[in-house]
Order: structure tokens, then sequence, then C-alpha cells
């Protein structure tokens, strides 16, 4: 991209020197920020999969991702969470060079450094823990590549091996079995380079076959290691929430509408957003024939439209929400545009692996693309630079009546002004992306600039917070001690799956998170313990307030009721409530954040 004196900074940066960029970026951010929940839900997994599968078995529908996690945190158990953090940024940083091994040869290089630098930041206020998500980003993007090359070459190998991650993929995130789907890929590659019908389906078996050997081997190697039933169980699990549509936004209805919802707001945002920023040109080619008036024209409605991208950006809406869909509605009008062009063969199957794991990817999480749609744009960011690098200019004629007596508007904007849009549009995601990572740690929503105090605990080591935050864990860390040692069965209620990570504790429920079971499901498995003869009733802490969501700047002060949280939370709290009276617990202490049970005779 030229600046103004048409010399190019980005020429200057090889692809290496931009990978080593990247990845300090990212190491910047794995210092600060300590979230309770989303992090010490992967953590405790990675802790307790080999050595006490059944505590996490519901974590065993990610069941590859664990092997991974479990791996890495056994080799550098020393380095804690920071470590699992320094995994992911490794995850991430690997993703986007695969992406550039796959489009090095069909992308100019710079449009593929700018694509590549958007869908990193795009991973702005993320934790960058090594989990399922970022790991089947990198699967996608090892699949992608086979596929491609597979399909390119004839070469049956690479097909097999597309087929092979596509397996991984799925015992990393279970809704990623859709990556079969991959296979209107080499049919549509098919029609496009005019091959039989014999050819595909050779293409697509190989393809398949690639998946059903791994599948079978990875579940011969469960069950030698003993995994297997907890994996069967989990699954069970997910098909029976599932099932249960009142009450749970993980229903297949719940999810394809939402999914529809928020990609047709993308689509529209986008283009609203085009429109707004097309506007001054127009008008001022409209009225070239008056030049003061074009000129005035120009410069007033560019003020406005400065202005009201300056109120997008300081407004306090949610920078990330806004960013993704901007983003995908940018890539759904890419996607259009290359397929209706005369682009290249090549370009226009990377551009449908790129909107097939744009669009199937999210499916699986209930808020699809505002959770996990960040982790969707390794190549359609790259494509959508080339895209729009390669629109020289707009013009079109609307004719009203007849063609020799009617009104005719002709609608016209230069390349030299389309090259000033582009501009503006890469500045303001970065802007966007970069603002929302600063001020916004995943669930720890605090500016970075007060997050420098440590918290008492050596998995924590090299991770900061705000003070109150860290003055309160602490003080609960402290006290719990007088109640629970290491190896203990803690039932850590309900969003607050880093408690047993830090304490190296076991979860009562086989999940280190509460909060994600159905209210009939967790009064199953709150009961199961003793109704299987387990009469050690374990310690129960209980975080009172909401830590994820709108309850991610915690501790705010003072600290006040949450009335939607304890509506949402109203059946699974009056089970807990009805166990501990039952089991006559006893309050030992409490604050504005924690409180801690003790059973009979503790």
């Amino acid at each position: 991209m030229k600046l103004a004196s048409g010399y190019s900074f980005i020429d200057k940066i090889s692809f290496k020197l931009l990978f080593f960029l990247l990845f300090v970026y990212q190491v910047l951010f794995i210092f600060q920020g300590v979230n309770v929940a989303d992090e010490g839900f992967h953590a405790t997994f990675y802790k307790l999969i080999f050595k006490e599968p059944e505590s996490v078995q519901y974590n065993f529908m990610f069941w590859f991702s664990g092997i991974v996690g479990g791996s890495f945190h056994y080799l550098m158990a020393d380095l804690g969470l920071w470590g699992i953090r320094l995994a992911g940024v490794i995850v991430i940083t690997a993703t986007s060079i695969i992406s550039y091994a796959l489009l090095k040869n069909y992308i100019k290089p710079n449009h593929l450094k700018i694509g590549l630098v958007l869908a990193t930041i795009l991973i702005n206020n993320n934790h960058k823990t090594l989990y399922y998500d970022n790991l089947s980003a990198l699967f996608y993007s090892i699949i992608a590549y086979f596929l491609f090359k597979g399909i390119e070459k004839d070469n049956k190998w690479k097909l097999i091996l597309a087929g092979l991650f596509v397996s991984l993929n799925a015992f990393t995130r279970l809704p990623n079995l859709l990556g079969l789907g991959l296979a209107v890929v080499i049919v549509l590659a098919g029609i496009l380079n005019k091959k039989s019908s014999k050819y595909q389906l050779t293409q697509v078996f190989f393809f398949f076959s690639g998946f059903a050997m791994t599948t079978i081997l990875v579940l011969v190697f469960m069950k030698a290691i003993g995994h297997l039933t907890y994996f069967s169980n989990a699954i069970a699990l997910v098909f029976k929430m599932g099932s249960q549509t009142k009450g749970s936004n993980y229903s297949l209805p719940a999810m394809i509408k939402g999914h529809f919802v928020l990609y047709i707001r993308g689509f529209i945002y986008s283009l609203i957003l085009l429109f707004l920023l097309i506007i001054p040109d127009f008008l001022k080619n409209l009225l070239a024939k008056n030049k003061r008036l074009s000129e005035d024209i120009f410069v007033v409605s560019k003020i406005l439209i400065w202005v009201l991208l300056l109120v997008i950006v300081v407004r306090d809406v949610d920078k990330n929400e806004l960013t993704l869909l901007f983003f995908s509605g940018f890539t759904i009008i890419s996607g259009i545009l290359i397929f209706y062009s005369r682009a290249a063969i090549s370009i226009k199957l990377l551009m449908a692996i790129a909107l097939f794991i744009f669009f199937v990817y999210p499916f699986g999480s209930y808020l699809g693309l505002l959770s996990v749609g960040i982790y969707t744009f390794w190549l359609a960011a790259p494509l959508v630079i080339h895209c729009l690098a390669n629109v020289k200019k707009i013009q079109n004629v609307f004719t009203i009546g007849q063609l020799t007596s009617g009104f005719s508007l002709v609608f016209n904007v230069e390349g030299y002004q389309l090259k000033q849009i582009k501009m503006v549009i890469v500045v303001l995601f970065a802007a966007l992306c970069l603002e929302h990572a600063y001020f916004y740690p995943f669930f720890d929503k605090r500016n970075r600039i007060t997050q420098h105090y440590a918290i008492n605990n050596e998995h924590l080591r090299g991770i900061y917070t705000t003070r109150d935050r860290a003055q309160a864990i602490n003080e609960f860390l402290e006290e719990c001690k007088k109640y629970v040692k290491p190896g203990d069965y803690v039932l850590a209620y309900d969003c607050m799956p880093l408690f047993h990570y830090l304490t190296d504790t076991k979860p009562y429920m086989r999940n280190s998170w509460p909060y994600l079971y159905l209210p009939s499901v967790f009064k199953e498995e709150l009961n199961r313990p003793l109704e299987n003869g387990n009469t050690k009733l374990p310690v129960v802490v209980w975080q009172t307030i909401r830590p994820i969501g709108k309850g991610a700047d915690w501790p705010t002060h003072p600290v006040v009721p949450d009335l939607e949280w304890a509506e949402r939370n109203k059946d699974r709290n009056e089970a807990l409530i009805t166990f501990l009276e039952k089991n006559k617990y006893k309050k030992v202490w409490s604050n504005t954040i924690f409180d801690i049970y003790i059973p009979p005779g503790q």
C-alpha cells in the first residue's frame, strides 16, 4: 500500500521479519489480564487429562486439543499459564505462516502482508491461550493447503492428508466434522476445469479415505489409553444438551437463526460503510461541471463522513462485534465479486475454501461469528485485500424512462479516489482492532496501564492484573488454604474453573465450569457422586458476581446485584442451595466476590 510520497514501507519488510513482528506483537499482550473462566477451563483440562481424565470428562468433546495442550503442559509445566499463552501465540503464528505458504503464488506480496496483519490483529482482546479454537484455525489452514495442492496437482497423498487433518480437527472441536463439506470444493474445481465425474469422485474418495483411516486410528488410540469411554460420554452429553431447546443456546434452530442474522447484518453494515465512503467522490464527479460547487460539496460531505467514522471509533460500543461484522461483510462482497469476475480459477477455488471456512467454522458456538469468527479470516483477509486492490474503477449508468428521452445518472468513482477509500477501510479496521486489544483484555476489561499487580500463585507467574482483582483473588486463595489441599475434589461454582488450575484440585462434577451445564444436567451431575456411593462431600467455593460478559471488569466498587445474571442462573443456584442445605454445609468465609462452604466434619 503506497504512501502519498509513493514510497512503500511494506516493500521493505520481508515475510520472515513480518512473522517475527507479528509474534512479538502477540507476546506483548500475554503478560496481562486474569480471566477466571475460559483460560481456567482449558488449563485445568490440560493439567488433568492424563492424570485424572474422569474429573474433566466434559472437556473430552475437545479431546485432541487436550492431548496437544496436555503434552505441552507436561513438557513446560514450570511456565504455568503464561506458557500456555505462549503456546497459543506459536499456534496463531504458525497459522499465518501456513496461510502465506498457500497464498504466496497467487496474491501480490504486499496485499498478502496486509491481509495477514489484519487477520492477526483481529484476534484482538481474545486470550492467546492454546485452545480448541486457535488449534482449529491452524488445522483448517493445513486442510486448505493440502486440499488445494491436492486438487491443483491431482495428488492423492495430499488429498488423503487433507482428510487426515479434517479428522484431527473434528476431535479437536466436534463441529469441525463439517469440514468434510470441503469436498464441494473438489467438485467445484472439477466443474471449472471441465473434469469428468469419475475424476471428481476419485479425488473425493481419497479425501474421505484420509478422514476414515485417521478416525479409526484415533479411536483405537483412545481405547488404548483409556479415553474412549470419557469421549463417548462427552459426545452423548452434547447431543443431550443440543436436543433440549428450552434454555439452550446450543440447539440447532437457535444456532442456524443466529448465524443467518449475523451474516446479513455484516453484509448490510459493509454496504452502508462503502456507500458512505464513496458519497463524497461520487458527488464531486457528478457536479464536476461546476468546479466550485463540486469542491465545496466534496469537502463538506468528507468532513461529515469523517465525523461519523470518528463517532463509530470512539463510541462506547462493542468494537469487536463491529469489526467482525465489517470484516464479514467485506468477505461476502469480495466473494461475490471474485466469482462474478474473470478471476483465475485458482483464485476462485481459494475463495471458495475461504468462504467455506468463514461460514462453517463458527457453527457450533452459540455466539458463532462473534466468538469463533475471529479465527476464520486467515485465507479470507488476504483475498479481500486482493479483491479490493483489483477494483480499479466504479462506473454504472442508471436510466429512468426511454433511452432517447429519459433521465440518466452516471455513477462514477475514479481509480485514484478508490485508492484513498481502500486506505481508509484498512486504517479503520486496524484502528478498531488495536483499540479493542489495548483497552479490553479478555474478561479482564480494564486499561492495560492499570494491570501491573501480581497474584501470589506459582501458576500465574509473569501475568498481571488490576490491583482490586489481584487483591480479591489473593485474599480468596489464602483463605482456601485452610480448607482445601492439592488433589482434593472441590465444587467451584459457577464460572471460575481457574480455581482448580491454581489450587491443583479436581472438579467434583466432571466439569471445571458448571455454568456450562443446563440446569437439568447440573442437578444430575451434582448428585451423581453421592448416588454412586461416594460419601465424601466436597468443599464448595462460590463466586457470587458475574465474571464474564458484562461483568468482565470485576470487581467494580461498590459491588451491586446483577439481576440478569441471577435470573439466568436461578435454577442452577436453587439446585446448589438445596444441595448445601440437605447436606448441612456451613458458610465459613465470605466477601463481596467469593463464598466458601464446608461439609460437616471438615
